[in-house]
């Protein structure tokens, strides 16, 4: 939120845009605090102005003023309590402007000491999290319980790696044998403890269990070295168990794209896969992802393979948590460029106007706030996830705003108080641009604020960690900023360079070029005449309702959809990997199991037989897949002669009581049926109870988010159905995406909703007008709706990294419109005619701020990272639908239905621009009217002595007559005409 605070008088080319005030005793008509002999503000009470216009004719034309003695009406409540909290707060930051204009290294000192702090904060307390339950799933939800239960009972502690080769024909000796060349290589690496895979892997006897084709030949390189084709189709088309491992082996599964002859044996494969399985306890865990890091360099430089593609477990937190660092470049680039940006347009292009200095320090006060965000996060026990990568950006678009707020402060102060000394003048500087900075620091930390009550963990997190950060900003940017722009000030009222402060200039003028204020210049002469023009308004009207009618089908086709692989850089090796893995290998659906702790199971036969008929008719289920010891069992029972069996059973083929029943299930898993005993855990070796078991299945391959929530649901419903208590539920690792699918949404307009209330009344109070507030608020609902409507034309979903930005997005869209609404309040005249002067004064910053932002996050578009290149399209949209709004939409309803001004409004349409000249010289005495048409003309002045007598050369006080010029004159706040005679100027009010 750029360009004039909320409650200073603005300022163009060295005129006030609205008429001067009169002094009336120490006080100001125009409601403006004016410093009393000891320099502290008071308010003073609105007064009425004249409406008739001097006999001189002016080229300046007035609007017409309604003649409502505004001095018998009062205020509405609303008003007044605005009024109330504006005037404390502009006291506090007056005064906070002050004392820091007058100990400005002081104050940078405890900025720094306050930086140092949170980063022993950071060293100490910084904790990183990359696990996929811990982003995106409420630690308190159904799927986490579930899967803390099933690691309870099945712990599972095995990592892997995994090596993909691709070629024209798996099948052949010559691609065999390279893969075992990659095989034998891999068993003999080493990593820096001495660690080889025999000292990691899961064994299987006397060997490491790593899966592959070539375990057909037992790994032996004779008999891989000895092979022909034909050798090889005989072996692939015959065997049904490893020699290696001794297991049931499934050749289809270890193949990809087979091609089979016309008598369906198998003759070609393009793709397959090498796997090695690591031990993952705590006490291996290092040691094995130090092997897997050894394996990942082997992959990377291997040369015999035609195509290698490899993952790791450890894969996901080496790329996805690291996509910050990958792209440290563009941070960098980012920065360089916002800072040429903000010196541009923070100074001018003289030697001692330039502004890389304040520039500089601006952009220093967003690297310690993102330090302070840090720390003091990690203080409160927030982990740093792979969304946290962007909070530089975020940071970075928001705090620039804050900088033109407070710059634009100093260069709409009225002419009595540029003339102040510095701490004064700091002092009112920071009590017109402190409300406006916080308020807009207000509504971003009321949004993310609420963003961090959600039940998602990464999303819990980084609002935590930005709503801090923010914090952090309006802290140093009020603090920090301030005190180097009272320091910069110092330098400028010496004349000294910009570059290189020790050499001063002597007798300095600034060249003619750098008084060009030429985005001012446009706003006011053509784009706000033109946008205003009747026919436009009507066509841009038009274009607004058919734009937003278009996203709000957009909104309605919207997608919730998320996947944890998204996070992958898609330049990396395991995006690579993903991507070919689900070419070659699409799977049959996703793998899920019934798990049952220790419960009946001798008394739950009816239970079992049911959630297994409803099961095999859900329309979710692929055909095939489950397989049930249970039923197994019950069925092998029915037939079995074994006496083993036959003498534990009833008439009916079934257990004759629980102990009977758990007997016989341990014999039939551990004797007849040795694949079911991986899915039981019993008491003991030798039996006991059943502690846990599982019955296993798979969805079908389902097509989006929505279907497979659905399908959770429905095998959740099933099972409770069969009447099983809660030791018995239904779970797969893909719950996990599924379940954060299934609350994204729900959590997004929860967390929406929350926050443009909050927003709207943080906004009531600072505008304090229903109608307009309303207004402001239908350009903020209009700005969600286009952004999530193009969301979806752009490809992308509702998920955590967009939740964020259309959170957001909120705190933006009151930037781009709260103080068009505001300033358009503070107008009198027509609608039409304030809706003019609305859009001069405010155009010029609105705009720099949405562009400011947008360079801040502008080379995110060459990113190769999901999180930044989606932070690139949504912020795309957040800054041009909310500059059109509040710059196009905004204005043109406010010209046609805006509400009446303020009671104590006194700032007067003008319709003509006075001319841009020169800059006035810093020690010139000379009053000269050509030479006071900079906005920053006397704003480099550190004393009122450079003008002496009321800022005129005439021993009396008043200006000469200024007929040979167009420009009217206007006179100082402070300067009251001797007398009335005929012939001498009057501003026209």
């Amino acid at each position: 939120m750029n360009g004039s605070p909320t409650r200073g008088r603005p300022y163009q080319n060295g005129y006030p845009a609205n008429e001067s005030p009169t002094k009336i005793g120490s006080s100001y008509s125009n409601g403006h605090v004016s410093p009393t002999q000891n320099g502290s503000p008071t308010k003073s009470p609105v007064r009425s102005r004249s409406t008739s216009p001097s006999k001189r004719t002016s080229p300046i034309q007035v609007a017409p003023v309604s003649a409502v003695d505004e001095e018998q009406q009062k205020p509405g409540i609303l008003q007044r309590f605005s009024n109330a909290i504006i005037s404390t707060m502009e006291t506090f930051f007056y005064k906070l402007g002050k004392s820091i204009g007058t100990h400005p290294i002081k104050y940078i000192i405890v900025c720094f000491v306050v930086t140092a702090i949170c980063g022993l904060c950071v060293g100490f307390l910084f904790t990183e999290t990359t696990e996929t339950n811990k982003l995106w799933s409420a630690s308190d939800s159904e799927v986490i319980k579930n899967l803390e239960q099933v690691e309870q009972w099945f712990p599972s502690t095995t990592r892997f790696a995994t090596l993909m080769v691709t070629e024209n024909n798996i099948l052949t000796p010559q691609v065999l044998q390279k893969m075992f060349t990659y095989y034998n290589k891999s068993i003999n690496i080493e990593t820096s403890d001495g660690y080889k895979l025999m000292n990691v892997c899961v064994t299987a006897g006397p060997n490491c269990l790593v899966n592959s084709i070539l375990e057909l030949w037992s790994y032996n390189e004779a008999t891989i070295f000895g092979l022909s084709q034909q050798d090889i189709l005989d072996t692939i088309n015959t065997v049904t168990v490893s020699p290696m491992y001794l297991n049931a082996y499934d050749v289809t599964t270890a193949l990809a794209e087979i091609k089979r002859n016309s008598t369906g044996s198998i003759i070609k494969s393009t793709s397959t896969k090498i796997t090695y399985l690591l031990q993952g306890s705590d006490s291996m865990k290092d040691k094995s992802m130090a092997w897997e890091a050894k394996f990942i360099e082997l992959s990377q430089s291997e040369k015999g393979l035609s195509s290698v593609y490899f993952f790791a477990t450890r894969s996901f937190g080496d790329e996805g948590g690291g996509a910050i660092t990958g792209d440290v470049s563009l941070l960098s680039a980012g920065y360089f460029v916002l800072i040429i940006y903000v010196a541009v347009v923070l100074g001018r292009f003289n030697q001692v106007e330039q502004g890389i200095y304040l520039a500089l320090s601006g952009i220093l006060c967003v690297g310690m706030s993102i330090c302070v965000s840090f720390g003091l996060s990690s203080a409160c026990g927030l982990e740093y996830g792979p969304l946290h990568s962007i909070l530089p950006f975020l940071l970075l678009g928001i705090g620039v705003d804050d900088m033109f707020v407070i710059i634009g402060a100093l260069n709409n102060l009225n002419p009595d108080e540029i003339e102040l000394e510095i701490p004064e003048k700091i002092g009112h500087v920071l009590k017109h641009a402190g409300l406006s900075v916080t308020v807009t620091s207000i509504t971003d930390v009321v949004a993310f604020g609420i963003g961090a009550t959600t039940v998602l963990p990464a999303l819990k997190s980084f609002c935590g960690f930005a709503a801090i950060g923010i914090l952090g900003l309006f802290f140093f940017q009020t603090i920090f900023f301030t005190a180097t722009l009272a320091l910069d000030q110092r330098r400028r009222g010496q004349d000294r360079n910009a570059c290189c402060c020790c050499y001063v200039h002597k007798d300095y003028t600034p060249n003619k070029c750098s008084q060009k204020e030429i985005l001012i210049l446009f706003f006011k002469k053509f784009y706000a005449p033109f946008i205003l023009k009747l026919p436009v308004k009507i066509v841009l009207f038009i274009l607004t309702l058919a734009i937003f009618g278009v996203n709000v089908y957009g909104v309605v086709s919207l997608k919730q959809e998320f996947d944890s692989n998204w996070f992958l850089p898609t330049d990396s090796y395991a995006s690579e990997y993903v991507v070919n893995s689900e070419k070659y290998f699409p799977g049959d659906g996703k793998a899920g199991s019934i798990y049952c702790g220790n419960i009946d199971y001798f008394g739950s036969k009816s239970k079992f037989d049911q959630m297994y008929t409803n099961i095999k008719e859900s329309q979710y289920y692929s055909n095939g897949t489950l397989d049930s010891w249970f039923k197994s069992m019950t069925d092998f029972l029915l037939v079995t002669s074994d006496a083993a069996y036959t003498a534990k059973l009833d008439a009916n083929k079934y257990p004759v009581d629980e102990q009977a029943f758990i007997d016989l299930t341990h014999r039939y898993v551990t004797v007849d049926h040795k694949r079911y005993v991986r899915l039981f855990s019993f008491a003991n070796s030798s039996g006991g109870d059943i502690l846990a078991s599982q019955i296993t299945f798979k969805f079908k391959n389902l097509p989006d988010s929505k279907t497979e929530i659905a399908a959770m649901d429905a095998f959740r419903k099933i099972v409770t159905d069969a009447g099983f208590s809660e030791q018995c539920f239904v779970y797969s690792r893909s719950f996990l995406n599924w379940e954060t699918n299934k609350v994204i949404q729900t959590e997004l307009y929860r967390n929406l909703g929350l926050a443009f209330l909050c927003v709207f009344l943080v906004t009531l109070v600072l505008i304090a007008n229903l109608w307009t507030c309303l207004m402001v608020s239908c350009c903020i609902m209009f700005t969600l709706v286009n952004v999530g409507g193009s969301m979806h034309f752009w490809g992308l979903t509702i998920e955590t990294v967009t939740s964020i930005q259309l959170i957001l997005a909120i705190g933006l869209a009151v930037d781009y419109s709260a103080h068009i609404g505001h300033t358009f309040m503070t107008i009198k005249g027509t609608r039409q005619a304030r809706a003019l002067e609305t859009l001069s004064e405010m155009g010029p910053p609105v705009f720099n701020g949405g562009f400011s932002t947008f360079l801040a996050f502008v080379l995110l578009g060459g990113s190769n990272s999901y999180v930044f290149t989606t932070f690139f399209k949504v912020f795309f949209l957040v800054v041009w639908y909310g500059l059109f709004h509040g710059l196009v939409f905004l204005p043109i309803i406010l010209s046609w239905l805006g509400p009446s001004p303020y009671l104590s409004a006194d700032h007067i349409y003008h319709e003509k621009v006075p001319p841009s000249g020169d800059h006035v010289p810093h020690h010139s005495h000379t009053h000269d009217n050509k030479n006071m048409n900079g906005i920053n003309n006397m704003a480099m002045t550190s004393s009122s002595k450079q003008f002496p007598n009321n800022g005129y050369t005439n021993r009396n006080g008043y200006p000469p007559n200024y007929d040979d010029i167009e420009t009217v004159y206007i006179p100082p706040p402070d300067y009251t005409p001797p007398t009335t005679k005929k012939g001498l100027p009057r501003v026209a009010y």
